[in-house]
């Protein structure tokens, strides 16, 4: 599990994937987390040391591209204890980070602006020093440069990752408060990412996708 709360933002800034992440807090003390995401072999044969396959999942590796679906389940207080991990909370500001509000609500973030500021200007040595053993090397050129990236390298991603995204469902009882797009029974908020926008200079893309929702 603190694989895939590392791993999810390296994925995003490694680009020329789709996924998907679909959150749901069901019973008022149960969490299940589903991923899926697919992306080219050229690109998984870079990345895949970082990613170590498709831990506790099921993959397929074709001649053309890589798909692994993952699930989780845990209890709120599990998920908890896991984002508060020192491991994870190293990364403030790519973590994810879930509070506890009441008995009842949760406050979930997705932060998404440090990504933007990832890409086009490389992760910084701090940062890097830091990831996983493996993972570092495994990121493209781009990202281990801590000057702004090259137009050479910035017109390579933009042929990337067009077309490419990520869809980021959180769901519950009910959406009480988000800066996202809520469902039409009220229970799921929705976030849309091109993966293209994080190559824009300001991204139409919040900082964070922020959802407080009630678990019964």
């Amino acid at each position: 599990m603190k694989k895939f709360l590392l791993g999810s933002a390296m994925l995003l800034l490694a680009g020329c994937f789709d996924a998907d992440v679909d959150v749901k807090f069901a019973g008022g003390d149960r969490v299940e987390i589903a991923t899926s995401y697919n992306m080219t072999r050229n690109l998984y044969e870079v990345v895949q040391s970082a990613l170590g396959g498709c831990p506790d999942g099921q993959s397929v590796l074709t001649d053309t591209e890589f798909v692994c679906g993952q699930s989780f389940r845990m209890s709120v207080a599990e998920l908890l204890e896991e984002v508060n991990d020192d491991r994870v909370r190293q990364f403030d500001g790519m973590a994810l980070v879930v509070e506890r509000l009441d008995a009842k609500t949760l406050r979930i973030v997705m932060p998404l602006g440090k990504l933007h500021t990832a890409l086009l200007g490389g992760l910084g040595e701090e940062l890097l020093a830091d990831l996983p053993e493996g993972m570092a090397k495994s990121l493209p050129e781009g990202l281990r440069n801590t000057d702004k990236m090259s137009p050479e390298m910035l017109a390579m991603f933009r042929e990337m990752l067009q077309g490419h995204g990520v869809t980021l469902d959180v769901s519950g009882a009910q959406i009480v408060e988000t800066n996202g797009e809520v469902s039409a029974d009220g229970r799921t908020a929705r976030l849309d990412i091109p993966l293209l926008t994080l190559l824009e200079e300001k991204p139409d893309l919040p900082d964070n996708f922020i959802i407080v929702l009630k678990t019964l």
